[in-house]
Formats: structure tokens, C-alpha cells, sequence
């Protein structure tokens, strides 16, 4: 009789032992299932994050004179939630709309998303809705951004007025001069009026005599006055300063018979070079000179790729990054 009861005590606790096995497996099963469902789920927040960048804001408090900017964390019908850069580094405030006059919320990444090659003419008028809120800086670098894009894929009936937009959100002087050269020649009567530029005179390096000459006699030949030009480089001054820039226009080239659009081309390269300075800085010393040396730094070439920091190859925005199609 005890030998049954033993027997029996024993298959329960063999019983019971498989079933807390069997339970453990599956609850493991279980943990390592939600475990892996939890690693996907932030797996794909930060893709999200990734694909949906942070939007620049600035805001206009009632009382204050100068505005607020920020990265937008969040916002509602009552308040609005930012993240400000500070001296101490970044840190999140809150802002009723109460006290928010103004609010400028300027790049839209879903609006960059749905821009195609295929369609130029969405790119300049987006560009000119940002060109209103030029006061924020992204919104400026995205409109000069648009705006140069819709002139590189569609040069014959965009690259004129899209490089005039530009010149009016030009952060300097220089980058001015840069594109109002660029729309001179893209304009097909060159009207001389494009070249025209603001009020630089506190910002500009007085150039010297030769030089000035030299600018002179540049601007003749682009003119189409070839004999006026030739008599203000018919001066050995002029004539050595004017051989410095072989490698951008040379003196054959200059006096050649006709003005073809590739040597337009070359003469508003030089003016431009000349006249914001990128050739000043070797005035005072002699071509051998600087050959010796070995810092020689060419006179960038004038085109749609090099007027701007941003590529206008790169026209399709994909994954919060510009890129080539």
C-alpha cells in the first residue's frame, strides 16, 4: 500500500514539474515576443524621427522687440512647446498662445517631399511663399535653396526670375553681385540694369587706379564697345594687372572681333571676381610672385552649381536629407 502511495506521490511531482516547465517556456516566449515588439516599436520611432525632422519656428511675443526662435517639440490650440538654444544649452519652454502675436513656421518638410523634377514650377512658387518670411534664417536658406533648384532644371524659362528672387534674400554683398551676375547671363539682352547692386560703399575695399581702369575696360567690352575698351587696357599698368587673370579671360580673348556669349561669360566672371574682392588680396604682390609661393587660388567659375553653398543637383528631399534623383 505504501508503495502505491509513493508511486503516485512521485508521477504528481513529475507532473508538476513539466507543467512549471511548460508555463516557464511560454512566459519566457512571451517576455522575449513583447521584448522584440518593444525594440521595433522605438526601432520605428526613431525612423520617424529620422524622416520627420524637427521644424525651425519664430515667434513673436506681445511685449518683447525681438524674437524668439526655436525647434517646435509640440503645439495646441492653447500653447505651444519649443526648444530654445540658450548660453547654457538647449532647453524646453513653454509658450501660451496668449502671448504669442506672431508665429512663423517656415519650412515644411511634408511640402519639400512632394516637390518633383518633373514639375520646376512648384519649387519657385514654393520658394516665393518662404521668400515672405525671410526673416527667419531657415526660411531664407530654403527659399534661395528652391529657388536655385527651379532654375537649374528649367534654365530657359526660370533661371532669370528665379536668380532675381534670389537677390533680394542674398546674405551679403558678395552673394548679391553673385547672382545678379548669373540672371545677366541668363538674360538673353543682357540688359546691363541686372548688374546693378545695393548700397555697399561702407562694406567695399577702395581698389586702386589700375584696377578701376581694368573694371572700366571690362564693363566697355561687355557693352559691346570694343574700341573704348581696348584704349583703357592700352596701358602697361593695366596691361600686367590684366595678365594676373589668364586663366580666367585672356587678353586674345578680350580683343576679339564680336561678343560671343561665352566670352559675356568670362568678362562678368572677372568683374565679379574684381569687383567683391575674391582677386584683391593679391594686388600687392606679382603673379611670379604668388606662383612661387604656391597659393594660388583660382577665380571660381559662374554657374548654377557654384553661386550658393547647396547643389541644385540634389533636388529631391528623401529622409529629411537633400538628394540626386
Amino acid at each position: 500500500m505504501e508503495n502505491i502511495l509513493e508511486l503516485k506521490n512521485y508521477r504528481m511531482a513529475n507532473y508538476r514539474r513539466t507543467i512549471w516547465k511548460r508555463s516557464s517556456q511560454a512566459a519566457s516566449h512571451r517576455w522575449r515576443k513583447w521584448c522584440n515588439r518593444g525594440v521595433c516599436i522605438t526601432l520605428c520611432l526613431s525612423l520617424s524621427a529620422a524622416v520627420n525632422p524637427v521644424l525651425a519656428v519664430t515667434i513673436f511675443e506681445r511685449g518683447k522687440t525681438e524674437a524668439t526662435r526655436g525647434r517646435l517639440v509640440k503645439q495646441s490650440a492653447t500653447e505651444v512647446v519649443i526648444t530654445e538654444l540658450t548660453p547654457s544649452g538647449p532647453r524646453e519652454r513653454t509658450i501660451a498662445r496668449t502671448n504669442i502675436e506672431d508665429l512663423i513656421d517656415p519650412v515644411d518638410p511634408a511640402r519639400l517631399v512632394e516637390l518633383s523634377p518633373e514639375q520646376p514650377q512648384a519649387y519657385r512658387n514654393y520658394a516665393e511663399e518662404l521668400a515672405e518670411k525671410r526673416i527667419d534664417p531657415d526660411a531664407q536658406a530654403a527659399a534661395i535653396r528652391l529657388y536655385l533648384i527651379a532654375a537649374y532644371l528649367s534654365p530657359e524659362k526660370l533661371a532669370k526670375s528665379c536668380l532675381l528672387g534670389m537677390t533680394a534674400l542674398a546674405r551679403s554683398p558678395a552673394e548679391e553681385q553673385r547672382f545678379r551676375a548669373m540672371a545677366y547671363l541668363y538674360d538673353s539682352d543682357h540688359d546691363r540694369r541686372l548688374l546693378r547692386t545695393t548700397e555697399t560703399s561702407a562694406t567695399t575695399t577702395p581698389v586702386s587706379e589700375t584696377r578701376a581702369a581694368l573694371l572700366r575696360a571690362l564693363q566697355l567690352r561687355r557693352q559691346g564697345n570694343r574700341r573704348a575698351a581696348l584704349l583703357n587696357v592700352n596701358r602697361p599698368d593695366v596691361q600686367e594687372e590684366f595678365a594676373r587673370f589668364g586663366d580666367v579671360l585672356t587678353f586674345e580673348e578680350f580683343s576679339q572681333i564680336g561678343l560671343s556669349d561665352n566670352l559675356v561669360k568670362k568678362i562678368v566672371a572677372l568683374e565679379l571676381a574684381l569687383e567683391t574682392g575674391e582677386a584683391r588680396q593679391t594686388a600687392s604682390i606679382t603673379w611670379s610672385q604668388i606662383e612661387r609661393s604656391g597659393a594660388t587660388t583660382p577665380i571660381p567659375a559662374l554657374s548654377l552649381t557654384t553661386i550658393a553653398e547647396f547643389d541644385p543637383r540634389q533636388c529631391v528631399f528623401r529622409d529629411g536629407a537633400w538628394v540626386a534623383p
